[in-house]
């Protein structure tokens, strides 16, 4: 069995290639400015408002019904945002590499965390300050849509994380029992750090722990 390898230069320049594509489509939608050592600088805030504006033009749902028919994939909305650019199907190689990587850079931007560019833009646009960006896989597809309805904010926004955070501390206490088995001369030490620990978390969480608390 033979294989074949594509020598550095060669890989490096199907790079420059697929960059400097990249640069062409995002400056066919006006997601670019030249900077002052004559380069071209991609305007992620400029592209971050244009996807929020789609998000509230197309992806707000106020029920199950609406989330499943309005929620916009990944490549969905990279269309949206690029409706000139190449498309993730496309023929041409170089074609789908700028479309996927443009569509990863966009998909980014939609982020639900606090952080997110577009989760932040939506609490200054008018109209939107009290829609939350939520992600869930649909038909194992992972879309993002917009939202005031409290069930869906509570399954698709916070129970993620919840369920994140409860994982690590699962794998903290497992990861702890170890060392105390193996050492039980730290168990009171460890044990100590446990409960800090948690409370660090819960202060961090601006919550007051409470015995039996919590969902079943």
């Amino acid at each position: 069995m033979s294989s074949t390898t594509v020598a550095p230069d060669a890989q490096l320049h199907d790079v420059n290639a697929r960059d400097t594509r990249a640069d062409e489509v995002c400056a066919a939608e006006g997601y670019t400015k030249e900077g002052k050592d004559g380069r071209t600088i991609r305007l992620n805030d400029k592209m971050a408002e244009r996807a929020a504006g789609v998000l509230i033009a197309e992806a707000v749902a106020e029920g199950t019904d609406e989330r499943l028919e309005r929620a916009l994939t990944r490549e969905k909305l990279y269309e949206k945002v690029f409706p000139h650019g190449p498309r993730c199907d496309d023929e041409d190689e170089i074609e789908r590499e700028v479309a996927d990587l443009l569509a990863g850079l966009v998909w980014t931007f939609v982020q639900p965390s606090h952080t997110g560019r577009v989760q932040v833009a939506l609490g200054s646009i008018a109209g939107a300050t009290d829609v939350l960006l939520c992600r869930r896989k649909i038909g194992n597809v992972s879309c993002v849509y917009l939202t005031r309805d409290h069930e869906m904010i509570m399954e698709d926004y916070m129970n993620p994380g919840d369920e994140k955070m409860v994982r690590a501390g699962e794998k903290h206490r497992k990861d702890a029992e170890l060392a105390i088995s193996r050492q039980r001369g730290l168990e009171t030490r460890i044990r100590q750090e446990l409960e800090a620990t948690a409370a660090k978390t819960a202060a961090a969480l601006g919550v007051t722990p409470a015995l039996g608390s919590g969902r079943s």
